[in-house]
């Protein structure tokens, strides 16, 4: 069989698609086929050949259909910025002293995304980063430093830093995204937990 002639594979439904997209595949296919027709001159390439044709023409449809999908999931992915801050359990602001907690664990700074299907991909800790220390990321129940050394300084969190080379999990509707920190830094009252946490969310 000659290298061109590959089996036809099943095909989306080519009639079921728009006039702009049917005149894009043709298009496309007549470039190609032109580009077919200079090597089958050249090279001598037998006519019978040429049910090539419907094979391109399929694969070019198939690949619009595609591309349009994806300009069309682009267009519904949004960028959200969330405020992420330690607070009492009357929404104030609150401290985070030095070293744990009263129930001997690292403090938990709990968001709630409001939206459905909310995957972090930057967090960029305010103040000077490097009082504090993130021992982990936890999205639902599910730890996000499970392969991960922990602990993180706070000084990998914002831009070019640790959230580049980790993909997280993504927080679906009524789950809780919580970063478990540690204050390290000079103040014995400690500071409050400030952060910014950008992530993609479909509307």
């Amino acid at each position: 069989m000659h290298p061109f002639m590959n089996q036809i594979n099943p095909i989306a439904n080519i009639t079921n698609i728009s006039d702009e997209m049917r005149e894009k595949a043709l298009k496309r296919t007549a470039d190609i086929l032109r580009k077919v027709d200079e090597v089958r001159r050249s090279a001598e390439l037998a006519p019978e050949h040429l049910p090539i044709v419907i094979d391109i023409y399929g694969k070019v449809v198939n690949a619009l259909i595609t591309e349009a999908a994806r300009e069309e999931m682009a267009q519904r992915i949004q960028r959200l910025p969330m405020t992420v801050r330690s607070e009492d359990k009357t929404g104030e602001p609150m401290k985070i002293k030095p070293g744990k907690n009263s129930y001997g664990n690292y403090h938990r700074v709990v968001v709630r995304p409001q939206v459905i299907a909310y995957r972090p991909e930057d967090i960029a800790i305010h103040g000077d980063r490097s009082h504090w220390m993130v021992h982990d990321i936890i999205v639902g129940n599910r730890s996000q430093f499970a392969a991960k050394r922990s602990p993180a300084a706070g000084t990998e969190f914002g831009p070019g830093g640790i959230l580049e080379h980790m993909k997280l999990e993504t927080a679906q509707t009524a789950m809780d995204i919580t970063l478990v920190v540690e204050y390290v830094g000079p103040e014995a009252e400690g500071e409050v937990f400030e952060a910014t946490m950008v992530g993609t969310a479909a509307d």
